[in-house]
């Protein structure tokens, strides 16, 4: 199932902010995960209490590439 975001990358994030992630690499993608602070580190957190989260621990902000500003479901 899909969706869609409108980001801005000129926005700062805050914890518990959505937020668009560049994974790179084989598989690459791009996600919207909720960026929570833990520790002083950013972690990236499913919107879905239901779902688990991300494995990857975000060592850097570049990974965190924008703030979504509006997130929506294909119909």
């Amino acid at each position: 199932m899909g969706g869609f975001a409108s980001v801005d990358p000129d926005e700062p994030a805050a914890h518990g902010w959505m937020t668009a992630l560049r994974a790179d690499g084989p598989g690459s993608a791009t996600l919207v995960r909720l960026r929570a602070v833990e520790s002083g580190r950013s972690v990236p957190r499913t919107a879905n209490p239901g779902r688990p989260d991300m494995a990857v621990i975000c060592a850097n902000e570049t990974m965190m590439c924008a703030v979504a500003v509006f997130v929506g479901q294909a119909v």
